[in-house]
């Protein structure tokens, strides 16, 4: 098997799961009544080459329907929102602390600390 292949394969895995995940979580939010919670799923791009980062941000965006946009820290995001859902992925810069904002934000925004987007 090529590695080609393989990747092609480890995506289909990766597309599966998280589709199923997504059914279970609606199939979830359904079945309740009580408060909903807000929904924010990102997916941060390994580390790897520039380029080879750019090309899977640009994949991504293409697979949500988004654009790529830079934030004030210098991440790079493609973003799109379902309803009251965001989904992000996210090419940050690990010199320039940009991972680190991220998270720290979307923890203080967990916490209804913050309410602008800060990705």
């Amino acid at each position: 098997m090529s590695i080609l292949t393989d990747q092609t394969a480890g995506r289909a895995l990766e597309r599966a799961d998280l589709v199923a995940g997504l059914r279970d979580l609606a199939d979830a939010l359904e079945a309740q009544d009580g408060p909903l919670p807000v929904v924010h799923g990102s997916y941060h791009v390994p580390p790897g080459a520039p380029r080879e980062r750019e090309a899977r941000l640009n994949e991504i965006a293409a697979v949500l329907g988004a654009d790529v946009t830079t934030d004030r820290m210098g991440a790079r995001i493609a973003r799109r929102w379902f309803g009251p859902v965001c989904v992000a992925a996210v090419v940050g810069d690990p010199d320039r602390g940009t991972l680190r904002h991220l998270e720290r934000a979307r923890g203080l925004r967990a916490l209804g600390a913050g309410s602008g987007d800060a990705a």
